[in-house]
């Protein structure tokens, strides 16, 4: 790489710790504050939210001297793109399925094998951990973790995991691979995830897939809620109705088919599911 493309990565790098530092701070911010957060000398700062300003990724208040996010990078996509009709939807089952069981409910989405929370609706008493939109929590140890590990086959998910043992958050995580494929056939067979105790003690996790019409798994619907007020013996219950929700989410929102395509989405592994009939394949 010469020195041109060196400059260049350099000032790109620069440039995207800025908007990073305008798009999470959530107010009008001076130029002088920016080089402060950023450590960034006054003119790099300036040139920098010069080319921002003209390109329409920040906007600014020349009276007072403050920019602040555009449209274009707070809403990068269009109302009537997919992924957010899709998350319109997702919200309506997200807070219907919320108010009917009272427990934490949201959606999320695969790319690749990153894992994109897209809807939450908080219940009471929750014991949620704080959410980010790209989630980090342990793909071992989590609902949707477990589910994105299912669209994987046998040597993608060995891959993945390592050699093991992976890493313990709880007494009750499965750190030996062996035993989470063992776990993971039993939740495949089942059509759904259960993660109780398993990253956080006294959160009990539950997830179920979501489809495309060629059996692309494309994410899932999930519930959390403390452990302590979902006994043993509603467990089962709770899969199998947020099961149902999945299952009826998949058949009856058009816009998962262009999200799969948008994300690349192929064939997963089959749990069982409903077709197009209503009857399980």
């Amino acid at each position: 790489m010469d020195s041109k493309d060196n400059k260049l990565t350099g000032a790109l790098a620069r440039g995207m710790k800025i908007i990073d530092v305008i798009r999470n701070i959530g107010r009008p911010v001076s130029s002088t504050e920016i080089s402060q957060i950023c450590d960034f000398d006054a003119s790099t700062t300036h040139r920098l939210l010069q080319t921002l300003h003209e390109h329409g990724y920040v906007i600014r208040d020349d009276t007072a001297k403050r920019y602040f996010a555009s449209p274009k990078l707070l809403f990068p996509l269009s109302i009537y793109s997919p992924l957010n009709e899709f998350r319109r939807e997702a919200s309506r089952a997200a807070s219907q399925f919320r108010d009917e069981y009272n427990q934490t409910t949201g959606f999320v989405l695969f790319c690749m094998q990153e894992r994109i929370l897209v809807e939450i609706a908080t219940g009471q008493n929750s014991l949620s951990p704080a959410y980010d939109t790209w989630l980090n929590s342990p793909i071992h140890a989590s609902a949707s973790g477990k589910i994105l590990l299912l669209t994987m086959s046998a040597s993608e998910r060995k891959k993945h995991l390592g050699p093991g043992p992976l890493k313990a958050h709880t007494k009750h995580t499965i750190t030996d691979p062996e035993i989470l494929e063992l776990d993971l056939e039993k939740w495949q067979r089942n059509g759904y995830v259960v993660a109780r105790d398993d990253y956080f003690d006294g959160l009990t996790a539950i997830g179920a897939p979501i489809w495309t019409e060629d059996g692309a798994c494309i994410g899932c619907i999930f519930m959390n809620g403390r452990s302590a007020n979902i006994p043993e013996n509603q467990v089962e219950a709770l899969c199998v109705a947020l099961k149902s929700m999945a299952d009826l989410f998949s058949l009856g929102t058009p816009a998962i088919q262009a999200v799969g395509r948008m994300f690349g989405a192929k064939p997963s592994p089959n749990f069982p599911r409903l077709n197009s009939a209503g009857t399980l394949q």
